[in-house]
């Protein structure tokens, strides 16, 4: 299932290179296959690459994102996998199966073992060019030089040190502060505080909160036209290939599943 997410993303933000090349913001990027891979078939129909035949995932990230002018922080990521004890007890393997560039947000687990996780993840990111956010646990976050993740109610009041260490640092190497978000109060106490990005949830029905209310398309779209917003959002709650494609269009960020990134065996 990650492979087919994956797709889904690719031709997303592939087809977002292509609009930036018409506008003369940013070049294309080289439509040559990844080494192992068979060349793109071009759909007649969406007039965009087709996936290869094998391995997806490489040949799609060939093509994730707009060449250009260096930027001033190293991009953040368009793709994320989040933890959640319930539905991944052991979180290392599906982190170990993420793209380059990928992230992931270690959250809800016991102060020990998020800890204890949080160290080996942190080495992971590491090895393999990985953007880690850790919840909640500030001090942590700042020792390991990986992201702070805010709660919805973190945002009432966030910690401070991490705030204050965080500017001090220069942009290049400063680490990504997020926060997650549930409705439009949240988005603009995320602005303020200059969140990187919000994840906005639940856009579908998700196992996480069983019959809770989720967004939809419609009103996901509308709140991301909201101007006391961060610049970034990113879509979380339900997401897969299927749901994926109910949000092309939209000015979106990324994507950030936990089951449509987990193998079953994990």
């Amino acid at each position: 299932m990650s492979s087919v997410l994956l797709a889904e993303l690719g031709r997303r933000l592939n087809a977002r290179a292509r609009r930036r090349e018409r506008s003369g913001l940013a070049p294309a990027p080289a439509e040559r296959a990844p080494p192992g891979t068979t060349p793109a078939r071009r759909d007649p129909i969406r007039g965009v690459p087709a996936p290869p035949s094998r391995p997806p995932a490489a040949a799609i990230l060939a093509h994730a994102g707009p060449a250009g002018p260096r930027p001033r922080r190293p991009p953040l990521p368009a793709l994320w996998l989040f933890t959640d004890p319930a539905r991944l007890p052991d979180p290392l393997a599906a982190a170990a199966r993420l793209p380059r560039g990928a992230g992931i947000v270690l959250r809800r687990y016991p102060p020990a073992e998020a800890a204890r996780l949080a160290v080996v993840l942190a080495a992971l990111a590491r090895r393999r060019g990985l953007t880690l956010m850790i919840s909640t646990e500030a001090r942590l976050a700042l020792r390991l030089g990986a992201g702070l993740h805010l709660p919805e109610a973190g945002l009432r009041q966030p910690p401070l040190p991490f705030l204050l260490a965080r500017r001090a640092i220069p942009a290049p190497r400063r680490p990504p502060l997020t926060a997650a978000s549930h409705g439009r109060t949240s988005l603009a106490r995320a602005a303020a505080l200059g969140a990187d990005f919000a994840f906005l949830s639940p856009v579908f029905a998700t196992a996480s909160h069983p019959g809770a209310p989720w967004l939809g398309p419609v009103r996901f779209g509308l709140m991301l036209r909201g101007r006391r917003r961060p610049a970034r959002i990113v879509a979380l709650g339900g997401i897969d290939a299927a749901t994926a494609r109910r949000l092309a269009g939209r000015p979106l960020a990324g994507l950030a599943a936990i089951g449509a990134l987990v193998d079953p065996a994990d």
